[in-house]
């Protein structure tokens, strides 16, 4: 789960890269990390269903059945944020195949909104992995700073100079998979606290 994250975290940092620089280059190597996470998430998934059927191999791992559950979910969720990012990074790779540009403010507010949903998805896979719950409502809470940067751009006719609407659809894309990723990495983050509430119970 950890390898899988960390391919996550660099396939995400590496979009925002290249769509700061406008590198092809860049963006085409991301996209080819979406399969070693699919790989991963296929592994951990047959382990942990394993698991749940295996008694044996569920002591060996040390896992409950709420255990299997949780995990089970976070690599769900983990899949779901490359998937997203893919989608942004296929976007990207097609305006520049295509000659086109993002408008410098809608590019400045989509990389300044990747950069929070980064930190956010980044901060909550650790704090589930290293059941660190203090820092999780922050995480959540980061969601309104996405939202405000998300209504920047929202009003669509500001960008009415531009004259292939084909940008705009692009710009939609790009805005909607962010805060889907920004929603997801809420997501684990409140799982992290459920995972840590249980632990008390038990």
């Amino acid at each position: 789960i950890e390898r899988m994250h960390m391919i996550t975290y660099s396939l995400f940092r590496d979009t925002i890269h290249a769509i700061k620089e406008w590198d092809k280059e860049l963006v085409i190597s991301a996209i080819s990390l979406e399969e070693d996470i699919d790989q991963l998430a296929y592994l951990v998934l047959r382990i942990i269903r394993s698991a749940s059927i295996n008694y044996r191999l569920a002591n060996q791992l040390n896992l409950d059945p709420l255990d299997s559950l949780d995990y089970q979910t976070l690599v769900h969720r983990i899949e779901r944020v490359a998937d997203h990012i893919t989608n942004m990074a296929e976007c990207i790779k097609i305006m520049i195949e295509n000659d086109e540009r993002l408008p410098a403010e809608a590019q400045r507010i989509l990389v300044e909104a990747a950069e929070i949903a980064l930190s956010s998805y980044g901060k909550a896979v650790e704090c589930y992995l290293y059941m660190d719950v203090e820092p999780t409502n922050g995480i959540i809470d980061q969601q309104s700073e996405i939202e405000k940067l998300y209504s920047k751009i929202t009003p669509l006719p500001r960008y009415g100079e531009i004259e292939d609407s084909q940008v705009l659809t692009h710009i939609i894309t790009l805005r909607e998979n962010i805060l889907i990723v920004s929603n997801l990495a809420a997501d684990i983050a409140e799982l992290t606290i459920d995972r840590a509430y249980k632990s008390e119970v038990i």
